[in-house]
């Protein structure tokens, strides 16, 4: 089941606690529904962590927390997938995301040998547009496979009971 599993990997409340800026949270963070492993709450967590994962801002974890927080989704989950950008993805990324808002902005697409920080920097609205549509790209995917793949593995864990039940009598 993917609930076993999660609660293998996943960091507990005392851990988060823990984490720098979160003692502000604290009297939040007491809510059982914030730690419940579950279809919804971890589909919820996958979406946001995603979405603000993709945002080009340095609290883009204290901004998963506080949405996880206020929707009651999987908080754990909202901060581990807000790292899919990371120092070895930034550029990727943030690539992707200047190149799409540009197109869609119609302004000049600088080529990938030019994408330096000054260079993006002048063109920052292509940037955000990307990130923006990107974030609610990959959330929506994001949410969606969690959910799939969640609903596959409860029929396949019903599907072996069922099995193992019949080959015992």
């Amino acid at each position: 089941m993917p609930k076993k599993y999660l609660k293998q990997i996943l960091p507990s409340a005392p851990n988060i606690r823990k984490m720098t800026g979160v003692s502000w949270f604290s009297k939040w963070l007491g809510d059982d529904n914030l730690w419940h492993i579950n279809r919804r709450s971890v589909s919820l967590g996958v979406a946001i962590g995603l979405f603000y994962g993709f945002w080009p801002v340095p609290v883009q974890t204290l901004l998963a927390l506080v949405t996880a927080i206020l929707i009651r989704a999987n908080l754990p989950v909202s901060v581990v997938f807000v790292w899919i950008s990371n120092p070895v993805t930034v550029v990727p990324i943030y690539g992707a995301c200047y190149t799409l808002g540009a197109w869609l902005l119609g302004t000049h697409i600088r080529p990938i040998s030019e994408h330096t920080f000054k260079a993006i920097s002048q063109n920052i609205g292509a940037l955000w547009v990307g990130c923006l549509i990107l974030g609610a790209i990959s959330a929506v995917f994001g949410w969606l496979l969690v959910r799939i793949f969640w609903s596959w593995r409860v029929r396949l864990s019903w599907s072996e009971r069922k099995r193992r039940r019949k080959n015992l009598h």
